[in-house]
Formats: structure tokens, C-alpha cells, sequence
């Protein structure tokens, strides 16, 4: 599940205020959103996802 930190905190799980990672359903995760520390994200979409980058550096070409 993603989810965003509301608050710092620290335990079997470290997330900073505002901090958004995937977790797996857990109790400890369970407990963290029952007491409102982390928050579902709903609808978000990683735009970089699944694409590929042509940041390659070229190598030198000789000069003639």
C-alpha cells in the first residue's frame, strides 16, 4: 500500500513527515493508520514509471 507520513517517527518502521513509501499490509501498519501517523495515497500515478532514459554519455568522436 502507499502511503504518506503525517509525522516523523521511528520503531520497526522510519518515515519522515511527508515521506511516501509502498508498505506491505502489516499490524504495525495497521497501527500507524489507526493512529493517523500515515495516510493512504489514493489515484497517484509515477510518471517516470516503466520508462527509459537516453542519459548515456557519449564517448569523444575523434577530430580529424
Amino acid at each position: 500500500m502507499l502511503v504518506k507520513a503525517n509525522k516523523s517517527f521511528a520503531g520497526i518502521i522510519v518515515m519522515r513527515k511527508g515521506e511516501e513509501r509502498e508498505l506491505e499490509n502489516s499490524a504495525a501498519l495497521s497501527d500507524l493508520l489507526r493512529c493517523g501517523y500515515v495516510s493512504e495515497v489514493k489515484g497517484k500515478v509515477d510518471l517516470n514509471e516503466g520508462k527509459r532514459s537516453n542519459s548515456r554519455k557519449r564517448e569523444a568522436e575523434p577530430e580529424d
